[in-house]
């Protein structure tokens, strides 16, 4: 018994460096990463069978509108359904992440995502929706970038 503790607690103690020690590499790389909100974006809107039913884009100054215009209940509903702590973390949810990993391992397959609204700006931005580890490291270290380079309004809204 006091064998397999000893094994436990050096286990947990080099998986604790290691993550560390990853953590401060990608932090590292991700403040060398150079991305820009670009100031167009198109958003297409798909109905429960898979079909575009709306497709809009800011080129045109009708299709656009500022903070101000837009209600603060709207944001607030926003926030609260896709990422509750959005003012609270540095663009990455650890328990939220941790919770999702254990529903996914419960349920057998992938039933639940872990991406702060951060993550999935940074997704829609850049990247496409495939679901693979090479996606999420990207989409974590462009949203790294964004957290660092812009105010959380900015990154709400733009």
């Amino acid at each position: 018994m006091k064998y397999i503790l000893k094994i436990t607690k050096y286990s947990f103690i080099i998986f604790t460096l290691l993550a560390i020690i990853f953590f401060i590499i990608f932090y590292t790389y991700s403040k060398r990463l150079n991305y820009s909100i670009p100031k167009t974006f198109k958003a297409e809107f798909i109905d429960t069978n898979g079909e575009v039913f709306l497709t809009i884009n800011n080129t045109k100054k009708n299709s656009y509108v500022t903070i101000d215009e837009i209600s603060p209940f709207l944001i607030n509903a926003f926030i609260s359904i896709e990422d509750k702590n959005f003012y609270n973390h540095k663009g990455i949810n650890p328990i939220r992440i941790i919770g999702a990993m254990i529903n996914n391992i419960k349920n057998g397959k992938i039933v639940e995502g872990a991406s702060t609204i951060t993550q999935q700006y940074a997704r829609n931005l850049y990247l496409n929706s495939n679901k693979n580890f090479k996606r999420k490291i990207d989409e974590i270290m462009k949203q790294t970038y964004f957290q660092e380079k812009y105010f959380k309004t900015e990154i709400c809204i733009e």
